[in-house]
C-alpha cells in the first residue's frame, strides 16, 4: 500500500512545523538563511520589516489551517504589502517610481494598480514562490514526521516526480529520480528529499517491504541538487540553529531596525532553556538508570547572552593582542553524547540529574567566567561557574567547561566539553577574569 495525499490536505504536523518556526527573520536576500535553519525562521527574502513578517506569517498560517488557497493568500498577501509599503524587489525596474508609488499608497490608495507590466508579472510570480515555498516545505516537513510514525509498517520511501502536479517545463534531474526506492531511513534522503528546487512538485511514497524494489546504489542517478535545497525539510540540527544565529549577529552589527530585531531575538533564545534542559535531563537519567548512554547524537544545549559574548570575545583580543584568532565561533554551545560521557567518567564530582540540568541557565548567568589561551594557534578554554549554597562540603560551585572544536583551521561548533562540581574558584589573572 502507498501513502499519498492532496497538497491542499492540512494536517497537524504541516501546520505545527510552520508553527515551529517561532523566528521571524528580516533579510536582505535569499541567501541570508539556508537549508535546515528554514525549519527554524521564517523569512521572505527583502522583506526587512518586523512587523511585515509577522503579518505575512499569520496570513500563511491562517491559509494553512483554512485550505482556502493560493487566491485567499494572494488578495491578503497584497493588501498587506499595500498597508507596509512594501514592494518586493522593485529596484529591478528602473521604470518605477518607487517613491511616488509610496505616496499613493500612503494617501490612501489601496490597490497595486497602473504599475508597469513587467512589474505586475514579477509581482504574481513572486507572491506564488512566496506561498508554493511556504506549503510545500510544510507539507513535506509534517509529512517527514508521519514518515517516521509509519516506518516500522511502511520502511521504504519510492520518489516521485511530479507527485503533486506535472510541471510545465519538468526538469530533467528530477524526471531521472522517478522511482528511486531506498529505506526511509537511508542518507540520500538527507539531500534528495523533496522539494528539491523552487516550484519543485515531486514527492515521495512511502510503501510496504513487499511493494518495494530497491535501488541498486549504483543505479542511483548521480544527480546533485543545487545547495539551496540539498537539504532534509523535516530535519533539523544544530547547523540550522548555528546557521540562524550567525545571521542574527550580523543584523545586530548594522545596527538601526536589524539591531532591534536581533537584540530581541538573541534575548529570547538565550531565555527558551526549557527544551534544551529536558534533552540533558533525559540523557542524565539514561546514564543514572544504565551507567551508559549510546549513540552520537550532537545537540545545541546553551546559548551564551549577548553582553557576555561580546565581552569573552573582546577581553580574548586583549589576552592574545589580537593574534590567536577567534575563541567563539557562535554564541551556540553544543554537548555530544561522547562530551556527556568525558564528563560522566568524574565519578566523584558527577552532578545531579536535577543540577546537569541548570547547564543552560550557568551558561545564561553564571557568577563567575574566566578564559585561558591554550599553547596552540585559535584555541582557548572558556570556564563558567555558578554558586549554590547548598551544595555540601567545599565544593559548592557547577563548573562548565567551554571548548571550541576546528575543522580546517575554522570553528565548526562551540562544544561543552565537561560540567562538574568544583570549589571556590582558583585566582586566576585579572586580565582572564571575564566576569
Amino acid at each position: 500500500m502507498a501513502v499519498n495525499s492532496s497538497f491542499n490536505v492540512v494536517f497537524k504536523q504541516m501546520q505545527n512545523h510552520f508553527r515551529g518556526k517561532l523566528l521571524k527573520l528580516p533579510t536582505e536576500s535569499w541567501r541570508d538563511i539556508q537549508h535546515s535553519a528554514h525549519s527554524k525562521a521564517f523569512v521572505i527574502a527583502g522583506a526587512t520589516k518586523a512587523a511585515l513578517l509577522e503579518d505575512v506569517f499569520e496570513v500563511i498560517d491562517r491559509n494553512i489551517e483554512s485550505g482556502k488557497g493560493y487566491n485567499e493568500f494572494r488578495k491578503e498577501f497584497r493588501q498587506k504589502i499595500v498597508e507596509h509599503g512594501w514592494l518586493p524587489a522593485v529596484e529591478r525596474f528602473p521604470n518605477i517610481d518607487r517613491n511616488e508609488i509610496l505616496k499613493k499608497l500612503q494617501s490612501g490608495e489601496k490597490k497595486l494598480t497602473n504599475l508597469p507590466k513587467d512589474y505586475q508579472k514579477y509581482l504574481g510570480w513572486r507572491t506564488q514562490i512566496i506561498y508554493d515555498t511556504n506549503m510545500h516545505t510544510s507539507y513535506m516537513a509534517g509529512n517527514w514526521e508521519q514518515i517516521q510514525e509509519a516506518k516500522e509498517y511502511l520502511p521504504f520511501l519510492r520518489y516521485r516526480h511530479g507527485y503533486y502536479g506535472e510541471p510545465v517545463n519538468p526538469r530533467e534531474q528530477h524526471v531521472a529520480l522517478d522511482g528511486v526506492t531506498l529505506p526511509a531511513d537511508d542518507s540520500f534522503w538527507d539531500t534528495h528529499y523533496p522539494p528539491n528546487g523552487w516550484n519543485c512538485s515531486c514527492g515521495v511514497e512511502q510503501i510496504s517491504a513487499q511493494e518495494a524494489n530497491v535501488t541498486p546504489k549504483e543505479n542511483i542517478p548521480n544527480v546533485k541538487i543545487d545547495q539551496t535545497w540539498a537539504y532534509n525539510t523535516g530535519k533539523t540540527d544544530d547547523k540550522a540553529v548555528i546557521s540562524v544565529f550567525r545571521h542574527v549577529e550580523r543584523m545586530v552589527e548594522k545596527g538601526g531596525d536589524y539591531k532591534i530585531v536581533g537584540d530581541k531575538t538573541w534575548e529570547n533564545l538565550a531565555a527558551n532553556t526549557g527544551a534544551m534542559e529536558g534533552m540533558l535531563e533525559s540523557w542524565h537519567k539514561n546514564y543514572y538508570a544504565k551507567g551508559e548512554i549510546a549513540g552520537r547524537q550532537t545537540r545545541a544545549v546553551a546559548v551564551i547572552p549577548q553582553e557576555l559574548y561580546s565581552k569573552i570575545k573582546s577581553r580574548f583580543d586583549e589576552i592574545t593582542q589580537g593574534k590567536k584568532g577567534e575563541i567563539l565561533g557562535t554564541p551556540i554551545l553544543s554537548m555530544s553524547l561522547n562530551d556527556y560521557t568525558h564528563a560522566a567518567r568524574k565519578e566523584h564530582d558527577l552532578l545531579t540529574v536535577g543540577d546537569f540540568k541548570k547547564i543552560p541557565e550557568i551558561i545564561k548567568s553564571p557568577d563567575v567566567c574566566y578564559i585561558e589561551p591554550q599553547g596552540s594557534e585559535n584555541n582557548a578554554t572558556i570556564f563558567m561557574k555558578k554558586r549554590n549554597p547548598e551544595f555540601p562540603g567545599e565544593k559548592k560551585y557547577i563548573k562548565v567547561v567551554v571548548k571550541p572544536e576546528y575543522k580546517n583551521g575554522a570553528i565548526v561548533r562551540q562544544k561543552i566539553r565537561t560540567a562538574y562540581y568544583s570549589e571556590f574558584p582558583t585566582k586566576r589573572p585579572s586580565e582572564s577574569v571575564v566576569k
